[in-house]
């Protein structure tokens, strides 16, 4: 196994060793996925060279986007999830609406969700062969981000709908 120059990486898995590219909580962007800090990128692309299996988590500063990176034996598995600050209000809105109706209707509600599978915790996930640069693995993983957005967007509309008929039924 090669170090990466990086001596607090530590195996994660017994089965394939896998090494962690980040230190605890530790922000490798500003924002998002296009301002990644340089000494990030530079860990990141001494790994995908080196060619050992890896585990890169990354996130931004403001603690709303998640992301990965693992290189695996025969593949890249990415995976992205991000709380933007119009989902965040959207969630926080709601949740009080819900929180209004009581504790009844709220198990009601939660039943419902899950019957239509409306989740509010989105995380897209693709793989990508070994093959892959790393400027396609930072483009799937924009895309992942967008398709997790919609996917909210999306779930919480619908739910928002949901406690709209309770509240219309309730007053």
């Amino acid at each position: 196994m090669v170090n990466f120059e990086n001596e607090n990486m530590k195996p994660i898995s017994k089965q394939t060793p896998k090494y962690s590219l980040t230190y605890g909580d530790e922000k490798t962007s500003h924002l998002g996925l296009d301002d990644i800090y340089l000494e990030i990128e530079e860990r990141i692309l001494e790994a995908i060279k080196v060619g050992e299996p890896f585990v890169f988590d990354g996130s931004n500063e403001r603690g709303n986007l998640y992301y990965s990176i693992e290189r695996r034996e025969n593949d890249y598995l990415l995976s992205v999830k991000e709380i933007t600050e119009d989902t965040a209000e959207l969630i926080k809105k709601t949740l009080k609406s819900v929180q209004k109706l009581g504790n009844d209707k709220m198990e009601e509600i939660m039943e419902l969700m899950m019957f239509e599978d409306i989740d509010i915790d989105i995380k897209k996930t693709m793989t990508l062969p070994l093959e892959s640069s790393y400027e396609t693995l930072l483009a799937e993983l924009q895309e992942l981000r967008e398709e997790a957005n919609e996917v909210l967007v999306e779930n919480l509309v619908r739910l928002q709908e949901i406690v709209r008929e309770y509240e219309s039924d309730f007053y």
